[in-house]
C-alpha cells in the first residue's frame, strides 16, 4: 500500500512539472514590434459642447442645456455608446411650459433618447457637431417630441468656430 502512495505522489509531481512547463510556454511574452517602430497613436477623444452657444468642449457630458433661457435640456445622461461616429445614450429631459410665465411654469420630465453624430475637426479636436433627441412621456402642448441642434462651438462673434 505504501508503494502505491509513493507512486501516486511521484506521478502527480511529474504531471505538475509538465503542466507548469506547458503553462509557462503558453504564457510566454509575445514578440513586440521591431526596434525603432513607433507605437500606434492613441485615438483622440471626441468632445461636444454642453450648452448651445458655449465654446468649452466636454467628453461624455452628463447634461445638455438646449435653450438660451434654461427652459429645455437633458440631464442624467447615461451613454451606452461613445467615441464612435455616433454616440447614443438615455437621459431625463426637463421642459418648462412657461404658463403663465417661465418662473411660474410647470416642468415636465419625460425620458429621452440622445444621439450625437457628425464628427468634425474643430481646431485639431474631433467634436460631435449634431445632437438629436426623442422624448417619451408627458410634454407641454406643441413641444416637439423629436428634434435636433447644431452643437458647433460659437466664437465671440456668435458664428460657429468650426
Amino acid at each position: 500500500m505504501r508503494g502505491l502512495g509513493v507512486l501516486l505522489v511521484v506521478t502527480m509531481a511529474l504531471a505538475g512539472a509538465l503542466l507548469g512547463a506547458t503553462g509557462a510556454a503558453a504564457t510566454a511574452p509575445r514578440p513586440t514590434a521591431a526596434a525603432g517602430a513607433e507605437p500606434a497613436p492613441k485615438p483622440q477623444r471626441i468632445r461636444v459642447v454642453r450648452a448651445l452657444g458655449e465654446d468649452k468642449l466636454y467628453y461624455r457630458p452628463h447634461f445638455f442645456l438646449l435653450s438660451g433661457d434654461g427652459t429645455f435640456g437633458l440631464n442624467r445622461v447615461r451613454w451606452t455608446r461613445y467615441d464612435g461616429a455616433v454616440a447614443r445614450g438615455t437621459a431625463r429631459a426637463f421642459v418648462n411650459d412657461c404658463i403663465p410665465y417661465c418662473a411660474a411654469g410647470h416642468i415636465d420630465r419625460p425620458r429621452a433618447r440622445v444621439t450625437l453624430s457628425k464628427v468634425v475637426d474643430c481646431n485639431g479636436t474631433p467634436i460631435y457637431a449634431r445632437l438629436e433627441y426623442a422624448l417619451v412621456g408627458p410634454l407641454p402642448k406643441a413641444f416637439p417630441r423629436r428634434g435636433g441642434y447644431s452643437m458647433r462651438p460659437l466664437g465671440a462673434d456668435g458664428k460657429p468656430e468650426c
